[in-house]
């Protein structure tokens, strides 16, 4: 007993300031968590590339055409927002409806890869479509694709 109360009046009197937390850390030597940015990477592994660096994307019938993207720093699946100045238009009882060539929405894997649909058909060919993916305002990618 002697003992339990040297132990506790040597603690009460020294003081606990040496106190080092879990695993040895002191608590005013915590890292901030850090901040990560996620970077979009909109690309075309089903285009070619010409010689003047352009991408090709070849019309073969088919009114939909594949682009990729992938998002650095993501562990589970992203919205991406997709737009294009580049429309396609319809008429339906009349009237003209006119939509962007790509869909407005699509979500990464949850490794951050993923693929967006376009549409095209033959009036489109020698056409340059801009085709623009983003995560917010400020984090957005985008590709020029030739369709031929």
């Amino acid at each position: 007993m002697k003992i339990m109360i040297g132990i506790f009046l040597s603690v009460f009197f020294i003081g606990c300031d040496t106190y080092s937390g879990p695993m040895g850390y002191h608590p005013d030597d915590r890292i901030e968590d850090e901040i990560v940015t996620q970077v979009l990477d909109v690309y075309c592994d089903n285009c070619t590339i010409d010689d003047k660096g352009n991408l090709m994307y070849q019309y073969t019938g088919y009114n939909y055409g594949q682009i990729d993207f992938h998002i650095s720093n993501v562990d589970n699946h992203t919205l991406v927002g997709w737009t294009s100045p580049h429309e396609y238009c319809v008429e339906h009882w009349g009237q003209e409806i006119c939509e962007p060539v790509i869909n407005y929405q699509t979500y990464s894997d949850e490794y951050g890869f993923g693929h967006q649909n376009f549409y095209m058909n033959e009036t489109f060919k020698g056409s340059t479509l801009r085709l623009i993916g983003y995560i917010d305002e400020d984090n957005w990618d985008e590709v020029y694709i030739t369709i031929y």
